[in-house]
């Protein structure tokens, strides 16, 4: 079982979140435009696309955020 909670995000929540997703400050909160933001970014930082320990560390913590970032949006894109 999994709860959504929707809450609106604070200001700079959104604009840290759509920075990583690539998005301008002002982007619509469109689910297809987020998807497709998300897949670019996720693909940009996947972790096996960087095989060296150091590149490696940093791609899992900006795809987390890419991840985190996604998930937050679509909530905000169908409230």
């Amino acid at each position: 079982l999994i709860i959504i909670t929707c809450r609106r995000l604070a200001p700079i929540q959104l604009l840290q979140h759509l920075a990583a997703l690539g998005l301008p400050s002002n982007a619509a909160l469109q689910r297809s435009l987020i998807k497709a933001a998300f897949h670019k970014a996720a693909m940009q930082w996947h972790p096996d696309k960087h095989p060296e320990p150091a590149a490696k560390a940093t791609a899992e913590a900006r795809f987390k955020l890419v991840k985190e970032a996604y998930e937050s949006l679509v909530v905000q894109a169908a409230a």
